[in-house]
């Protein structure tokens, strides 16, 4: 045997030993195992959020701590792996009394190895915006929480959430906020706040009027180094609620103008949610799905959207015939291409459970029908995780007067390649 030979029969050996060891993602995916407990305490635990470290291979959930019993009204947090066993136990990332943090969402910044947490806090002097900085292995970083909008006389700051733009290595913070006065004016701001803490540009993201804004989420594309923000806002001409977007820069400033879609100008749409994937090989860089009712009947609609002006690329429908589909939630994966969308089917007042789809990111629709059943399953949410992963996150109880607690699940495809041998 020559000495080339062997060299090229070494290569091919350990090529296919590689391969074999190299999870392939497989278009549609599964569920993965069962569902699992993240927290069950003497509590309300509502409203989660999640994001993936993708340094560490790891899970990052937090969620409200509602103690009713105990004044404790706080954010709490576990970290997870990427198959979803806790790393030590629950901790919390706000204490003290007399005030109200509710209401978190989460970001994860892999430049640095760290989060941003973001919540809202009521206390004597009104409504804010609030954050923590976190270390990649969910430490509180820096001395106390960053005030991103103070709270001031008459005015509520309400439903934040958070993106992190790796270009400009910069956080985006939007939230609602309502001017009390006759009549009430609504404004969605944006704040952009760097890895140490510090604020940036803040940016008025919509009109400053009195139609009412609200519920705005937030996604960033790295292609164009831009972020699409969504909300719904009720138009006064129309009588409908519909939902309004806007692009802004990395790290901060419009981009262009405010994105109306009349096609749905006949319908109400509320709860608006939005995902990207920078890499996807078209131009539709982001998904945004939302309620739409129609007939008393609310189903789950969404639209592929350009990554310049967000005009539309195509169109999706998904819903129960008779029963309501709400609380979307969405997550792009760019090692998939892949979307998971999820809803919560509401069965009564009281029963629900997630459904699930899986979008292509050039549009077509890969799998539908997926079911993540429990008594009361409500507020979804999904992050894009391991390679293919997702993992979602809802609040559920056991009984119909119990207390909520934190459920997770994973999705996705971990086929791998055989190992090939003559």
């Amino acid at each position: 045997m020559s000495v080339r030979y062997r060299k090229l029969l070494l290569f091919s050996i350990l090529l296919i030993l590689i391969l074999a060891a190299v999870p392939v993602s497989v278009k549609a995916g599964s569920i993965i195992g069962t569902k699992f407990m993240i927290s069950q305490d003497d509590a309300e635990e509502i409203y989660p959020a999640v994001a993936y470290n993708s340094e560490r291979q790891e899970y990052l959930v937090v969620w409200w701590f509602f103690d009713l019993d105990n004044g404790n009204y706080n954010i709490r947090a576990q970290r997870l792996t990427k198959d979803g066993a806790m790393i030590s136990d629950p901790y919390f990332i706000t204490t003290g009394g007399n005030v109200v943090n509710r209401d978190p969402d989460i970001t994860y910044n892999r430049v640095h190895d760290q989060y941003l947490v973001v919540w809202q806090r009521s206390d004597p002097s009104g409504k804010s915006i609030c954050g923590r900085l976190l270390s990649g292995a969910g430490e509180l970083l820096g001395e106390g929480d960053i005030v991103i909008q103070a709270s001031a006389p008459n005015y509520d700051h309400r439903e934040p959430k958070v993106a992190y733009a790796y270009t400009d290595d910069s956080y985006m913070v939007v939230w609602t906020q309502q001017e009390i006065s006759s009549p009430d004016i609504y404004t969605i701001k944006a704040q952009a706040v760097t890895h140490t803490g510090a604020l940036g540009l803040l940016t008025l993201v919509s009109n400053s009027d009195s139609e009412y804004k609200g519920y705005p989420d937030i996604a960033y594309n790295r292609h164009m180094n831009r972020h699409l923000v969504v909300w719904e806002a009720y138009d006064t001409t129309l009588n409908v609620d519909v939902i309004i977007g806007q692009q802004i820069h990395g790290d901060g400033g419009t981009y262009l103008g405010e994105i109306n879609f009349p096609e749905l100008s006949i319908y109400d749409c509320r709860n608006p949610t939005v995902a990207a994937i920078p890499t996807a090989p078209d131009m539709a860089k982001f998904v945004l799905a939302f309620e739409k009712s129609f007939d008393a009947d609310s189903d789950i609609y969404g639209i592929y959207l350009d990554e310049d002006e967000c005009r539309p690329f195509a169109f999706f429908e998904f819903g129960h015939s008779t029963r309501d589909d709400l609380y979307p939630a969405v997550a792009g994966n760019e090692v998939s291409q892949e979307y998971f969308l999820i809803w919560r089917e509401e069965i009564t007042v009281m029963t629900g459970i997630i459904k699930g789809v899986v979008l292509d990111s050039s549009a077509s629709e890969l799998g539908t029908n997926y079911e993540f059943l429990g008594l009361n399953t409500h507020n979804p949410v999904v992050t894009d995780g391991h390679l293919s992963d997702f993992l979602l996150i809802w609040h559920d109880s056991f009984y119909a007067a119990d207390d909520h607690y934190i459920f997770g699940q994973l999705f996705g495809n971990r086929g791998y390649l055989p190992l090939i041998s003559k």
